[in-house]
């Protein structure tokens, strides 16, 4: 970045000082010939510097942005194989899983039936316990509308659950359920799920001005996490959520990731800096309000 600074200001340079020559070559008599062929070829050695200087920025330019484009396909296929391990992962621990809920179920089931066999009464306490467990409990907080959560769907096509970026749409209290709708704005399909309230995490509200800006970071509710800390965060370029690690919180992140606007500040712009499970030594950078503890 700074040999390109250095190239533009040798760009600017070389055209400034063409100016003053072409305007003595303008002064100056036709029949001085001499005088005019100087002024020409110190004209021409300028023009042939601006040229050398506009060509090296426009290589480093291209570099840059090459750099850059390399950096998000990069992006984009650490994010592919990380859920593909992911999926890899899930389905073994659903196996798992399933294995010693289906061993588990049919231990439950022949309890049950031996305790029936032997005390009848039991059958009418059975089926209102049964009716108790199937009931739904209250929400201990209700998530408004237009909030972010992260939510635990099973997107169509994909071999197990994952857990991405949602925008909540409604909660329905009968039900106990919430619909949300993947946050993918680049997306021309946005899946809507219903979701029970155990698979919604609050990311971030809608606050209840007239403006109806979002508040990114609520440290009341989500306090910084130190270095060194497991965290739950959205991985760049991605509307899907993984485990890693802090390398630097807020408080200590004075870097600007490349193409924000804005520039990192703790109260801002806060930003943590992750390393992501199975990214090998690959930090990155991302926003404070979509890093969160992990879940339980």
């Amino acid at each position: 970045m700074e040999s390109l600074l250095t190239n533009l200001k040798s760009l600017e340079r070389a055209r400034r000082d063409q100016l003053p020559v072409l305007e003595r070559i303008n002064q100056t008599e036709s029949e001085d010939t001499t005088s005019l062929r100087d002024q020409y070829d110190h004209a021409y050695r300028l023009a042939q510097q601006e040229q050398r200087a506009a060509d090296a920025a426009r290589d480093q330019v291209a570099r840059l942005l090459a750099s850059h484009e390399q950096r998000k396909t990069d992006l984009m296929q650490r994010s592919t194989n990380k859920r593909r391990r992911m999926e890899s992962r899930s389905r073994e621990r659903d196996n798992r899983d399933t294995s010693r809920e289906e061993r588990d179920s049919r231990d439950r089931l022949l309890r049950g039936r031996r305790e029936l066999s032997n005390n009848p009464s039991n059958q009418s306490k059975s089926s209102s316990s049964l009716v108790s467990d199937s009931a739904h409990s209250p929400p201990t907080g209700i998530i408004s509308k237009g909030s972010l959560v992260a939510a635990r769907v099973a997107p169509a096509g994909a071999a197990s659950e994952e857990w991405i970026l949602a925008t909540v749409l409604s909660y329905n209290s009968e039900k106990n359920r919430y619909t949300v709708q993947d946050d993918d704005l680049e997306s021309p399909v946005r899946p809507t799920y219903v979701l029970s309230p155990r698979l919604v995490i609050l990311v971030t509200s809608e606050t209840s001005s007239s403006s109806s800006r979002r508040r990114l970071w609520d440290r009341s509710r989500n306090p910084e996490m130190p270095r060194g800390q497991r965290v739950f965060a959205l991985y760049p370029r991605t509307t899907a959520f993984y485990h890693g690690t802090v390398v630097i919180p807020p408080s200590q992140y004075t870097s600007s990731p490349l193409g924000d606007s804005a520039g990192a500040d703790p109260n801002t712009n806060p930003m943590y800096r992750l390393l992501f499970d199975d990214d090998d030594d690959l930090e990155l950078d991302v926003p404070a309000h979509l890093v969160l503890p992990v879940p339980r």
